[in-house]
């Protein structure tokens, strides 16, 4: 279990504290009990809202796990990781780290993954817009440096290795299907893309997952190709004809 942090609740509250004394119609020498009294109410009202960010954030978890569970997970969480900033809409970043500490839930280890699995649909619910290639234009402009070219991706593509089946669980807990899940025996390689105005995800291959991840580290074609080896299942050209289908590159960079 996660120890309160007593330093870290009041570094926390100091600027929620500050703004009340600035705004505050008593005197504080006279009604200090007053000025106590509400902020009092004021740090249990902002617990209150970072503690339901975090059930908006990962709802896939409050599911999982129910409402009793994640109402004390959540206020753990909240001590373990302090708010360091009053954006509430940006908090439980730290949620898959804590998760794998969380000895309560170390039951279920596929839950970490499932925080990253929500944390990465929201990053790319917020990603930055871009226009996409078509699938013939992306391969076309490819052609013209087949070797030496660097393949741009949307902004909003998040990529996520488990070696759980997590997107089965997510999408199964996410759309609240009431059928009896059933999981396949292996992990899971999942993008989440919103190349439009809707976050898509789905389970990639290994070679389709190991080329994404050295694209989106900047690395040009060629250097994908060293990236995948002799033991993935698709051939580079079988690949890069999976990724033009998938709708998720701005641009193909040709060589200065």
């Amino acid at each position: 279990m996660t120890p309160h942090n007593v330093e870290a609740d009041t570094h926390v509250y100091d600027y929620i504290g500050q703004a009340i004394r600035s705004v505050a119609p008593w005197e504080k020498d006279s009604h200090d009990a007053r000025m106590a009294a509400g902020l009092l109410v004021y740090r249990n009202n902002v617990r209150a809202a970072f503690l339901n960010a975090l059930r908006d954030s990962f709802p896939v978890i409050h599911r999982l796990v129910g409402e009793e569970f994640f109402r004390y997970l959540a206020h753990e969480y909240f001590h373990a990781y302090p708010p360091s900033s009053p954006l509430v809409a940006k908090y439980g970043h730290h949620m898959p780290e804590f998760l794998e500490t969380f000895e309560a839930a170390s039951s279920l280890p596929y839950l970490p993954d499932t925080a990253r699995m929500e944390l990465a649909w929201l990053s790319a619910y917020h990603a930055a817009e871009a226009d996409t290639l078509q699938p013939a234009e992306f391969l076309l402009r490819l052609s013209e440096a087949p070797e030496t070219a660097r393949i741009i991706l949307h902004p909003s593509i998040r990529i996520i290795q488990s070696q759980y089946p997590v997107h089965t669980i997510w999408l199964h807990n996410k759309c609240e299907r009431a059928e009896t899940l059933k999981l396949p025996n292996s992990g899971e390689r999942i993008v989440v893309k919103r190349p439009a105005h809707t976050v898509y995800t789905e389970v990639v291959a290994e070679g389709v997952f190991n080329a994404l991840a050295a694209i989106a580290q900047g690395r040009h074609v060629d250097e994908v190709c060293q990236v995948l080896g002799e033991g993935d299942e698709y051939s580079l050209a079988d690949i890069l004809q999976d990724i033009a289908a998938m709708n998720i590159v701005t641009a193909v960079q040709a060589p200065a």
